[in-house]
C-alpha cells in the first residue's frame, strides 16, 4: 500500500464530507495517441493485457505501460485543498478542538499551528505580518487563503482508498456514475431534461478543464481519463 496526494475543489471536499462523491476523473497526460493500440478494460471491447487482471494501465505500442500516477486499489490518497493556518498567540488555545490536526511547534512544543478549511469555513479573523502581502498593503490584513499544492501533509483532514482504477474516455460516463461524481441534484435539471446528471457533469468538467492546453481536454474532444472509485476513510 502506498499514499499520494490528490487536490479537490471546493465544492468537491463538501461533496465528499457529505458522501456524495465516490468518484473522480482525471486527464491522463500526454493522451494516447489515436493511432495506437491499446490494452485496457475498457467497454468497447478492447483486449486485456495477457494473463493480467490489472485494468489501471494502458499500453501504446510505441512506449511503455504507463502506470496510473494516483496508484492501485488499496493504495490510499490524502486530499489537499484550499487553506489558511492560524497559528499561537501570547498562549492563546488553538480554535478548534482535537478533531482537527494541530501541530506544535517551538522549542518547548507549546506553539501550534492549525488549518482553516476554506471549503467549509469561514475566513478567520487573523492578522498577518507578511512583509510585502499585497492584501494587507490594500488594507485587507488576514492570513490569507493559501492555494491547495501547498497544503502540507499533517494539515490534510481527508484520507481516502481508492477501491477501483481504470482508463476510460470522459464521456464514457454514465448518470450512475455522474451521480457519484458528487453532482448535486439541484444543479442536474431532474425532471427537464434527458441525463441530467451526466449533462451537469459535462458543464462541470468543462468549467475546470476546457481552458486547459488550448482546449485539448474540453468536454467535446472526449479526452482519455484515469476514472479513480475510492471510499474515504477520515
Amino acid at each position: 500500500m502506498s499514499e499520494r496526494a490528490i487536490i479537490f475543489t471546493g465544492e468537491s471536499i463538501r461533496a465528499i464530507l457529505e458522501d456524495r462523491k465516490t468518484q473522480t476523473r482525471r486527464v491522463i497526460s500526454p493522451q494516447p495517441s489515436p493511432h495506437c493500440a491499446y490494452v485496457c478494460k475498457a467497454t468497447n471491447g478492447w483486449a486485456w493485457t495477457d494473463g493480467s487482471t490489472r485494468d489501471y494501465d494502458y499500453f501504446p505500442k510505441d512506449r511503455e505501460a504507463l502506470t496510473c500516477p494516483y496508484g492501485v486499489p488499496g493504495d490510499r490518497l490524502w486530499v489537499r485543498e484550499g487553506y489558511a493556518l492560524q497559528a499561537s498567540c501570547d498562549g492563546d488555545a488553538p480554535p478548534f478542538g482535537k478533531d482537527r490536526p494541530i501541530k506544535f511547534t517551538g522549542e518547548d512544543g507549546l506553539d501550534w499551528l492549525q488549518p482553516h478549511y476554506r471549503a467549509t469555513d469561514p475566513p478567520p479573523d487573523l492578522c498577518c505580518e507578511e512583509e510585502g502581502c499585497k492584501c494587507c498593503a490594500e488594507g485587507e490584513p488576514g492570513p490569507h487563503w493559501k492555494p491547495s499544492i501547498f497544503m502540507p501533509r499533517w494539515a490534510s483532514r481527508i484520507a481516502l482508498e481508492l477501491t477501483y482504477v481504470r482508463v476510460q474516455r470522459v464521456q464514457e460516463i454514465n448518470e450512475e456514475d455522474a451521480r457519484a461524481e458528487g453532482i448535486d441534484g439541484h444543479d442536474a435539471l431532474v425532471g427537464q431534461i434527458a441525463n441530467p446528471y451526466r449533462t451537469a457533469y459535462a458543464d462541470l468538467w468543462d468549467a475546470i478543464n476546457a481552458k486547459r492546453e488550448h482546449g485539448a481536454f474540453a468536454w467535446d474532444r472526449n479526452p482519455w481519463v484515469w476514472y479513480l472509485s475510492f471510499r474515504r476513510l477520515l
